[in-house]
């Protein structure tokens, strides 16, 4: 996975997503998953895969506030 895209979604969901314990959970479910993916994808499909997970759960996190 790309450093800086799962830098910027994880930035991204630290910004919305205020619960630690929460949060800790969401980046840690999008890790396993995104490890995952990346033995059957390759490292560039991951971090794309990763930030659009991010914005996706950081918007309807937000939302749902």
């Amino acid at each position: 996975m790309s450093p800086s895209s799962s830098t910027a979604g994880e930035r991204i969901l630290t910004l919305v997503v205020r619960d630690a314990e929460l949060r800790e959970s969401m980046l840690g479910d999008l890790r396993e998953e995104g490890a995952r993916l990346a033995r059957r994808a390759g490292a560039g499909k991951v971090a794309r895969w990763h930030l659009r997970q991010s914005l996706s759960i950081a918007v309807r996190y937000g939302v749902m506030r």
